[in-house]
């Protein structure tokens, strides 16, 4: 029962995520997780926290910025935010995910918050004619950020544990999640949905003795309600604004995004400091103005590289390959449960990797839930494989 007690706070964090207005709730459950973790430790014996070298790296870069930040205070509270509160849901839920059954909680949880939040933009929606983007339940923009997280885990559910209960409810919640994706109008989470899709099934066939035939006939299944679905919204948003700027051939990222990368070359070492809003306040001239939405580079790449030049692109993309390491050590094992876990984090990366390509939503609420995740899936993979490992010695 205490055991249990403790996760609490680990499961409250999961479930409110992605709810706006919560920051209090979800700051003072986030500092409960990491107290918890860390008063734990020494009777858990976590296996060794990995990436360590990578998330230095990541600190070092970011720190190095206040040096030549253009808002010193603002790259600050960014690090605060963007880099601290992601590390200390990594660790927390990296310590804490030491078995099965803890880490059944917490998916249980983060599925019921998608089955709540898809409820009731489904209501609204219904109710209203449209998605109101202040809503309770966040913004369209916050929600193809927080499907493209959500959806390896909520599959996850459904296909680790041999519970007819959970997968019922595992495909409820998928449905309900595609559901309002559709009436969520975010182009990108057709494309990235069936990019997650097509590499779980790649990876995972085998483990499902699915034919190479059935494979292909499920992908060509998929790709043409995918496109079906992006037809739709594109429709759909085209109706509501009938402007050629809407059409995906007349997006003004195409235009923009060169713009920013000439930006980023004429500092390449250096950048404007940490943070999001950079851009903004060291090259406000970037912002189309027929376009305001356009205050930032709207791909995370280019982000990092208005931010930090290089060097924050380099740190990026080694976080990235470093996460994909780990994921591809467990599918690589003859353990069916860890090359389900290692194809989840697989498809996890690719997909908010995707999403974030063209709108840079690897922030706040998405970014520790992003780690949160993470640190879940390795938290239980890295255990099941040193068990194995000292089974076979």
């Amino acid at each position: 029962m205490t055991q249990q007690f403790l996760l609490v706070p680990f499961a409250a964090l999961l479930f409110i995520l992605p709810f706006p207005g919560t920051v209090a709730l979800r700051l003072l459950c986030l500092a409960a997780a990491f107290s918890i973790a860390a008063i734990s430790w020494w009777r858990i014996t976590p296996p060794a926290i990995p990436l360590k070298r990578t998330l230095f790296a990541w600190i070092f870069v970011a720190a190095a910025s206040l040096l030549y930040a253009v808002d010193p205070a603002y790259s600050l509270g960014e690090i605060k935010n963007e880099v601290g509160y992601t590390i200390m849901a990594f660790v927390a839920f990296f310590a804490m995910t030491s078995d099965e059954r803890r880490m059944q909680w917490m998916l249980l949880s983060l599925t019921l918050g998608a089955l709540a939040l898809c409820s009731w933009a489904l209501v609204q929606v219904f109710s209203l004619g449209h998605w109101k983007q202040n809503g309770g339940y966040g913004g369209t923009a916050a929600f193809a950020s927080y499907m493209a997280a959500i959806v390896p885990t909520v599959l996850l559910l459904g296909f680790y544990f041999k519970n007819t209960q959970l997968r019922i409810g595992a495909m409820i919640a998928l449905i309900l999640l595609v559901v309002t994706g559709y009436f969520c109008e975010q182009r990108i989470i057709w494309p990235v949905l069936f990019l997650q899709l097509f590499t779980g099934l790649i990876l995972f066939r085998k483990v499902l003795g699915i034919s190479q035939l059935r494979t292909v006939a499920a992908l060509v299944l998929v790709l043409l309600l995918a496109a079906i679905a992006l037809l739709g919204s594109q429709i759909s948003r085209f109706d509501r604004n009938p402007f050629p700027a809407v059409t995906m051939e007349n997006d003004s990222r195409l235009v923009f995004w060169p713009k920013v990368a000439s930006r980023i070359m004429q500092h390449p070492v250096t950048g404007a400091g940490f943070g999001r809003g950079v851009m903004y306040k060291a090259y406000p001239d970037l912002t189309p103005r027929e376009n305001a939405e356009l205050w930032h580079a709207h791909n995370v790449i280019l982000n990092y590289g208005l931010a930090m030049g290089f060097p924050g692109i380099v740190v990026l993309l080694a976080i990235w390959v470093a996460l994909l390491r780990e994921y591809a050590r467990f599918w690589r094992s003859n353990n069916s449960e860890l090359k389900m876990l290692g194809t989840c984090g697989i498809v996890l990366i690719i997909g908010v990797l995707a999403r974030n390509m063209v709108n840079d939503m690897f922030v706040r609420d998405a970014a520790i839930l992003f780690w949160a995740i993470n640190g879940m899936l390795l938290g239980l993979g890295r255990r099941t494989m040193a068990a194995e490992l000292s089974e076979s010695t």
